[in-house]
């Protein structure tokens, strides 16, 4: 039986805003200081992200690790991740693209919600489908799939329900109480108390609304996740990103809320807006800094200026973390080596102890994680001989295993000039970034921190280069 759509007076705060308003803070700072182009370039590429795992998570095509990337930043042959599928994979993306950024550009009018305003939401994010699949039972506990052309903006004219994970069903607004009930929700959501919440609230209840009443035949959850990020981008300027690897924890949020618990579904969403705004930080610093391409290109140019002078087990889970960051490293020293002309030497080691024990790093004072494996990169030029350097990169495990993030990686190069090392490369993960398996935007964050690591390992070297021929007196091209 159906249950209507609860007031959003029960509906929660999240718990910890203080977190969520500092990050945004931060990225808001950020965007304070970097070319517009530039930041600009980072929020579309999130909304890409957006709309590729939007489309995923309907199961109109499948993404595996590493092609949401190709995907949002356009790499050479990014259509035949999805053409390869399906031929209408296109549009599809094309139609969900296009929403993204028209809640993006809504986002900046302040109007009041309208049914009209979700329908055209709807018609829009739809736009590349023709039709969809419904399954008709037959009597005999059989049921028939028929195709049904999908009008685009118009409310459902039949009854739907969908199958719960456990097996249950949850049946939809009824038609004939489907009027009533949308124009309840748009009460809501027009409400006073409504336009005082937090963003992730105000996303929350409307996401979960229009999935209760489902009122479209096809295409509710991609109107609902859209509908929710105008909000977020309202607030933050970033969509709500929820990953096809980790549409479990999303439909568990969901389903704690179809029971009454709004407060998961909250702080689900929280999470999710947080990761995001911690993505976009660490792409903006990409931008803003040489690549560690461009970092060795310049340390090579250093010449002297006279040519004679030459559980889910967590450690089970830091393992497999540590297995994308060496794969991470190795994809850019290989790059850096080749790159190099054999005048710089880098390579990638397990950190071992005396006895040939691995060793299990150094977690920073004051930090409540427990080191659990560690790897070191070590370099030298040829030429000077003296010029060296090494990161040393540690994964610590959360002592409090409850706590919000589980996952801690550090890359530590020593100080010069004074005892200690400098944290030159840091990035926090939750247990879901890696249960079961470490997920795309887990990968994507632990390549930046890499690319940040090796970065200042080469300007470490830059500067030791240049200090060696400063002091015996000869310039530097």
């Amino acid at each position: 039986m159906y249950r209507p759509i609860p007031d959003f007076a029960a509906w929660p705060a999240p718990q910890n805003p203080s977190e969520l308003t500092a990050k945004y803070n931060q990225f808001a700072e950020m965007l304070s200081r970097t070319d517009p182009e530039v930041a600009d370039t980072v929020i579309q590429k999130l909304g890409r992200e957006a709309a590729a795992e939007t489309g995923a998570i309907e199961g109109l095509y499948s993404l595996s690790v590493g092609q949401t990337r190709v995907i949002a930043a356009q790499e050479p042959g990014w259509e035949e991740v999805l053409t390869a599928q399906r031929s209408d994979a296109l549009s599809l993306f094309g139609a969900q693209v296009d929403t993204y950024e028209f809640v993006r550009a809504q986002a900046s009018i302040d109007e009041d919600f309208t049914e009209y305003w979700l329908r055209g939401l709807h018609a829009r994010v739809c736009s590349g489908q023709s039709e969809y699949e419904v399954h008709v039972g037959v009597g005999d506990g059989t049921y028939l799939i028929q195709k049904r052309e999908l009008r685009h903006g118009h409310y459902k004219t039949e009854e739907n329900e969908t199958e719960r994970r456990d097996g249950g069903v949850l049946k939809f607004c009824p038609v004939f109480d489907l009027i009533p009930e949308m124009h309840r929700l748009a009460g809501q959501v027009n409400s006073i108390d409504f336009m005082n919440a937090s963003a992730i609230t105000q996303a929350a209840y409307a996401h979960y609304c229009l999935t209760h009443i489902h009122p479209f035949p096809d295409g509710n959850g991609r109107t609902a996740r859209a509908w929710a990020s105008y909000y977020t981008y309202q607030s933050f300027d970033l969509p709500i990103i929820v990953y096809s690897d980790r549409k479990m924890s999303y439909l568990q949020a969901l389903e704690y809320a179809n029971v009454g618990s709004y407060g998961e579904l909250v702080e689900h969403f929280a999470y999710r807006v947080t990761n995001t705004i911690e993505r976009a930080i660490e792409e903006l610093e990409f931008f803003t800094r040489p690549s560690a391409v461009v970092m060795l290109e310049d340390l090579l140019a250093i010449k002297p200026a006279d040519a004679r002078v030459r559980l889910a087990d967590a450690r089970d889970m830091a393992t497999s973390i540590m297995d994308v960051v060496d794969a991470e490293f190795k994809q850019r020293i290989t790059l850096l080596a080749s790159l190099g002309k054999g005048e710089i030497d880098i390579v990638l080691n397990a950190a071992v102890m005396s006895g040939g024990k691995p060793h299990l790093g150094s977690v920073p004072m004051g930090e409540q994680f427990n080191a659990a494996g560690s790897r070191n990169v070590k370099s030298s030029l040829k030429e000077p001989s003296s010029v060296s350097s090494r990161l040393d990169i540690t994964i610590g495990i959360a002592q409090d295993l409850e706590a919000d993030y589980t996952f801690f990686l550090w890359a530590t190069r020593p100080a010069s000039g004074y005892p200690g090392s400098l944290t030159v490369s840091r990035l926090r993960l939750a247990y879901e970034d890696a249960f079961p398996d470490v997920g795309t935007s887990a990968i994507e964050r632990i390549a930046l921190f890499a690319e940040r690591a090796l970065i200042d390992l080469l300007d470490d070297l830059q500067r030791q280069k240049r200090a060696i021929y400063r002091r015996g007196g000869v310039g530097t091209a």
